[in-house]
């Protein structure tokens, strides 16, 4: 029967880790791994190499800002549904107005009503409907002609 303290990875002078020292349950780790190391079911990392899993995670949380923006930024005070209205006139007049009122935006009105108009639409992307895309985009034209922008 061999020793309990090298039976994951042979003998010391071959190259193998000694386990004496470490607590039962580091030891049962070890062994499990070593063992599904040798089936193939699990990959040795590789110094110099960042781990997929980590790459992953960081492009998830990169790619879910926009969602972020949406709920917890106060860089204007929109009226409730503003995008959803038929009229262009409309939604560009209730971004006119919150623009002007806010005083926490960094740019000039203009700017922030149509950066909000944008972001809309381009957060919205492939999901949006045309007639809705259009009637945005309709809105933006508005935007310019009631800030004097033609």
């Amino acid at each position: 029967m061999p020793r309990r303290d090298r039976v994951a990875a042979g003998p010391r002078h071959r190259g193998g880790i000694s386990t004496r020292g470490w607590s039962e349950q580091s030891r049962f780790r070890f062994i499990i791994f070593v063992m599904q190391l040798r089936a193939g079911s699990v990959m040795a990392k590789t110094s110099g190499r960042k781990s997929p899993r980590r790459k992953s995670a960081r492009r998830v949380s990169s790619r879910r800002w926009s969602a972020r923006v949406t709920k917890e930024s106060d860089a204007l005070d929109l009226k409730r549904g503003v995008f959803t209205g038929r009229d262009p006139k409309r939604i560009a007049a209730s971004l006119k107005r919150s623009a002007e009122q806010s005083h926490r935006r960094k740019a000039d009105p203009y700017r922030s009503a149509l950066s909000m108009l944008t972001f809309y639409i381009n957060r919205a992307g492939k999901n949006l409907p045309a007639g809705r895309r259009k009637t945005l985009q309709r809105a933006k034209i508005e935007l310019r002609k009631q800030f004097g922008r033609v």
